[in-house]
């Protein structure tokens, strides 16, 4: 509690901004490919729930 105390009354010194050189530059800029559809799968369908998760999502 005493520090943060202490650190309210200690003087706050303000720096004023310099201007910066730019050190990127950007050379092109393409648009993201867009997204499949979304497929609905059967809640009671899990073997096609796996399939696709193994096949197309390749996350299994």
């Amino acid at each position: 509690m005493r520090g943060i105390i202490m650190a309210k009354k200690k003087p706050l010194s303000v720096v004023q901004p310099v201007e910066a050189e730019a050190l990127t530059q950007n050379t092109e800029y393409e648009l993201p490919e867009p997204k499949a559809a979304c497929r609905m799968i059967s809640p009671d369908n899990v073997k096609e729930l796996v399939e696709l998760l193994k096949n197309e999502a390749k996350v299994i």
